[in-house]
């Protein structure tokens, strides 16, 4: 039934939403809250081996992380195939559901040839934890943003305070504090990283041995902030502060292909929002957040402010590393087409281009072939069209800072796969489910208007 009413109540409309996706009920408040502590658990895991300061709990930890994520996305299975109330595109679900086929049926040969428990851990990034947007999408936004200031904070926080322990001397001892807690961190840590004369924060986040992971949910931050900032509702002083620290420790990160990711995400919201970037406010508060902390740098530390671009010379052509990043092994043209069109390029061992290539989108189409990988990508990608294809959205802006950020973290498998971590991917899966969510809204408000 259409909502017959000349005047429209966004009160009302809003009770009728929530009533819609049944935010309300007890059931769902226990999934909204257990979808919460997931998202902040697997972010700041790192807490645990940290303040028991005991690295024996890392694994544990991790793995009990792991777990939560698991269990959402059970949630999300059940949502998707017994639910008859589909808030989820249809289109969406069906991505979902080939994706999962797909995925088993490319698993099946594996558990013949080389029967192994690690491949069942590496098969929930694929197929089982997309299912945590189900879960997401019934998270309201005001519950979300706190837990998204706290993730960033705490991720900003630890890789500022790793790049002025290893390259100041303002924290005594600070290089041994650092590789202490790497070790607390991460039980394999070998050795620090470094670009030039800086050495590289790796943060909280022990999934890997590198920046990345950390660098990566700070450039989906960093455009998310800033959008969320120039909205014209809800831009404040401390969302416009969040992204510009966001945006600085992202720099820090020494991590090339996120910083670049992040820049291409944030021309995308000077764009859009390009008739508010140059207002009086806007100048006001960057003259006041940048204006000192440029010149404490400049005082305090004797390499001034090249250590905020130090990232370039990894990309630049002397001492970028792009026989690295460019090296696709030496097999054959049949071993590399069969990988291309099947699959299976690294896990058996047929193609050397997925071991060698640090291209995220190079390595899934050579492990799981260039169909099954194009269905994966195109759901990752699925926010994004459906904000580009939706012109009668009413509330596209409300949506867009949800959007750029789901942009920055697919456009960041370019190379690597952080976002694909499970430190990243309930954050991900957070912003794309709020992008559904949000949708469906618009859609709805549409039928009662």
């Amino acid at each position: 039934m259409r909502y017959l009413s000349q005047s429209y109540n966004k009160n009302n409309f809003s009770f009728r939403f929530n009533n819609f996706i049944a935010f309300n009920d007890s059931k769902n408040k226990i999934i909204i809250f257990f979808s919460l502590f997931v998202l902040l658990f697997s972010v700041i895991r790192g807490l645990v081996p940290l303040i028991a300061k005991n690295g024996s709990l890392a694994h544990p930890t991790y793995h009990f992380s792991y777990f939560l994520g698991f269990i959402l996305a059970g949630y999300g299975f059940y949502r998707a195939f017994f639910s008859s109330k589909q808030i989820m595109k249809k289109e969406i679900r069906y991505l979902l559901v080939l994706n999962l086929i797909f995925t088993l049926y490319w698993f099946l040969p594996l558990i013949i040839f080389i029967p192994s428990t690690d491949l069942f851990t590496g098969l929930a990034y694929k197929c089982w934890f997309p299912f945590t947007v189900y879960a997401f999408l019934k998270v309201p936004e005001k519950k979300m943003i706190p837990i998204f200031l706290i993730i960033t904070l705490v991720v900003a926080g630890f890789v500022c305070y790793d790049f002025i322990s290893l390259n100041t001397e303002l924290i005594p001892n600070g290089y041994n504090l650092t590789v202490a807690r790497y070790k607390l961190l991460r039980p394999e840590f070998i050795a620090i990283s470094r670009t030039g004369l800086f050495l590289r924060p790796n943060g909280i986040l022990g999934s890997g041995l590198l920046p990345h992971d950390s660098a990566n949910l700070l450039a989906m931050f960093s455009v998310f902030w800033l959008a969320l900032s120039f909205h014209a509702r809800k831009g404040n002083f401390i969302v416009f502060l969040l992204a510009i620290i966001s945006i600085i420790t992202l720099l820090l990160t020494q991590s090339a292909s996120n910083i670049i990711a992040g820049f291409l995400g944030l021309l995308f919201v000077l764009f859009t929002y390009r008739r508010k970037v140059f207002s009086l406010n806007n100048i006001l508060k960057f003259i006041l957040l940048f204006l000192p902390f440029f010149t404490w740098i400049n005082i305090k530390y004797s390499k001034g402010l090249s250590m905020l671009w130090v990232w370039g010379e990894r990309i630049s052509a002397s001492d970028g590393d792009w026989e690295g990043m460019t090296s696709y092994g030496n097999s054959s043209f049949g071993a590399n087409l069969f990988s291309f069109l099947f699959g299976y390029g690294q896990t058996l061992k047929i193609s050397e281009v997925g071991s060698y290539a640090e291209q995220g989108f190079i390595k899934a189409i050579f492990e799981y072939g260039i169909l099954h990988a194009s269905f994966f990508f195109l759901f990752l990608f699925a926010p994004v069209i459906i904000y580009v294809i939706n012109r009668a959205n009413l509330n596209k802006m409300d949506i867009f800072p949800y959007v750029i950020a789901v942009f920055v973290g697919f456009l960041s498998l370019w190379h690597y796969g952080s976002v694909l971590r499970t430190t990243n991917i309930f954050v991900f899966f957070c912003m794309y489910g709020q992008v559904i969510r949000m949708d469906a809204m618009a859609k709805l408000e549409n039928t009662y208007v």
